[in-house]
């Protein structure tokens, strides 16, 4: 029996599938689909974390990675969400944007709640953070 992170329960699910009834052109598509959602995903939020952090801001090992991306911005510390209004509009600008929240994209909303927490003054209304996302998402 093997453990399996929420958001990797998808292509844990499809990759099984192969095994159990071998390679196929119709799992395979679905197997490059699901990566290609991961991957712009990543992106995503690869982007939006260096505008948010500035390209200077280096992480720690990513939660449940095997590999440590030096580019990829971490929060550092949990912080819990008090500004709703702002979460609020940084997910609906991610999925007018980008797409619908995936199960994938989930590990990255503390993301979005560190970067709602610690807002500066002078974008209360999270404008120019929402600004920053959409950007991330056209790229």
């Amino acid at each position: 029996m093997s453990s399996v992170l929420a958001h990797d329960v998808p292509l844990h699910h499809l990759y099984s599938f192969m095994k159990v009834n071998g390679p196929g052109t119709k799992i395979s598509l679905e197997i490059n689909r699901e990566l290609g959602t991961r991957m712009r995903i990543d992106h995503v939020f690869e982007s939006f974390g260096r505008v948010h952090r500035g390209p200077s801001y280096r992480n720690r090992k990513l939660k449940g990675s095997a590999a440590v991306d030096p580019s990829f911005p971490e929060p550092t510390d949990y912080v819990l969400p008090r500004n709703f209004d702002c979460l609020r509009k940084l997910i609906r600008t991610y999925e007018k944007s980008c797409e619908l929240f995936h199960e994938y994209a989930l590990q990255y909303v503390s993301y979005l709640v560190e970067a709602c927490e610690n807002l500066p003054e002078s974008d209360r209304n999270a404008d120019a953070l929402a600004d920053r996302l959409e950007e991330a998402c056209e790229h």
